[in-house]
């Protein structure tokens, strides 16, 4: 009688090792942004924050998605937040915030987070370089998919850059190949290439944009 109870047991434990880990989903607009939450019942305090890739140029806030890696981080007991950013458009200045500040809203509502690590995919990853480079305090590493990793500035041709900061003139420079090639500084925002930084004027407002 006991081996067969101890059996059913052991059928019921693998069982349950098979089913999917358990997550409580919460969806909302945050400052002007569509957002999902995604906390397992056994979080570890971890947080991946996920950053969309480009929707093109529309009217309105963007569309939020689900995180690629939902069920790999739920049953791993991690938590995750995605942000459908505030605009649709190429700003990863705009959405570098947008993810920020649903941070602070996961951490009001669900708790002190351990560590955060940003995901960006396609304009998603422009945004974790920014992230990763403007404030290495807040996320302790970054996952890109086939991410925008040009350093941080942003893309000539895209949205202008505001006017706060003023722009160095281009200037040529040799790569190890002979080719020549520029780069334009921005002072914490730039567009790199594969030749030495070029000094940045000072600017009359150093606030990060």
């Amino acid at each position: 009688m006991r081996r067969a109870i101890r059996a059913v047991c052991a059928v019921l434990g693998l069982m349950l090792m098979g089913l999917p880990a358990r997550a409580e989903t919460v969806e909302g607009t945050h400052e002007g942004a569509d957002f999902m939450i995604s906390v397992p019942a056994n979080w570890n305090g971890g947080l991946v924050m996920y950053a969309h890739g480009y929707q093109g140029e529309l009217p309105g806030r963007g569309t939020v998605q689900v995180s690629p890696m939902s069920d790999h981080l739920t049953g791993k007991g991690i938590a995750w937040a995605a942000t459908g950013y505030r605009a649709v458009t190429y700003r990863p200045d705009w959405f570098l915030e947008d993810v920020l500040a649903l941070r602070q809203r996961f951490i009001k509502q669900v708790g002190p987070v351990r560590w955060t690590v940003i995901h960006g995919l396609s304009m998603g990853g422009h945004v974790a370089v920014a992230g990763l480079e403007l404030h290495p305090g807040i996320f302790q590493g970054a996952i890109t998919e086939c991410g925008v990793v040009d350093g941080v500035g942003l893309i000539a041709g895209s949205t202008p850059i505001p006017p706060r900061r003023s722009i160095s003139p281009a200037r040529p420079c040799s790569t190890r190949r002979g080719r020549r090639s520029t780069r334009w500084s921005t002072g914490r925002w730039s567009r790199r290439s594969a030749c030495p930084a070029a000094t940045p004027r000072a600017a009359n407002n150093s606030t990060a944009w």
